[in-house]
């Protein structure tokens, strides 16, 4: 979920009755109280995709939202106004036939960052940034990383995740855009 200037939004996977596949949905509302479906797809796979919705940080009222097919090793950007037309798109680092569940979106200081391992199993902690267009990949750890969370702050962007036993965390600098070690 999140919130732009004059719309609350939803992004959600479901497992429909009577079918063999799970579908990705986009609901938005103005209120919090009445919702509109904007965006659906059939993932056309019985495999759960990960998920996740974020604003745009180039258009009011704009979200950028995001799924990961177990089948694809790409990670899917849909680029959607409040009306639900849409723009398609995708960043890579993701492995094929493995799943994604555990990544993180968040939009901070004008840009929209992802971070996440190649696969729910861990691997490389892996990040990149939306301001209008898709920076390069960075590894901000190389080793088996798993479940990152971001949290914006006014010192820096943080990044929390698992590896092995321990809580890692890193600080992103939002004017140099490097990481600490």
């Amino acid at each position: 979920m999140c919130k732009t200037e004059n719309y609350y939004w939803i992004g959600a996977k479901a497992y429909l009755a009577g079918g063999e596949d799970y579908w990705v949905f986009v609901f938005n509302s103005p209120d919090g109280k009445t919702w509109s479906q904007v965006y659906q797809n059939d993932m056309e796979s019985p495999n759960s995709p990960g998920v996740a919705i974020a604003p745009n940080p180039i258009a009011t009222d704009h979200v950028i939202f995001f799924y990961a097919r177990y089948e694809d090793n790409i990670i899917y950007t849909i680029y959607l106004d409040p009306s639900g037309s849409f723009t398609k798109g995708w960043i890579d680092g993701k492995l094929s036939n493995a799943y994604l569940t555990g990544f993180c979106v968040i939009t901070t200081m004008g840009k929209t960052h992802i971070v996440y391992p190649p696969y729910n199993a861990g691997g490389p902690l892996q990040w990149r940034y939306f301001d209008g267009t898709w920076s390069p990949l960075v590894e901000i750890d190389t080793d088996t990383c798993k479940t990152p969370s971001l949290a914006g702050a006014p010192g820096g962007l943080y990044v929390f995740y698992v590896v092995g036993s321990d809580i890692r965390y890193r600080i992103m600098d939002y004017d140099t855009l490097t990481w600490s070690n």
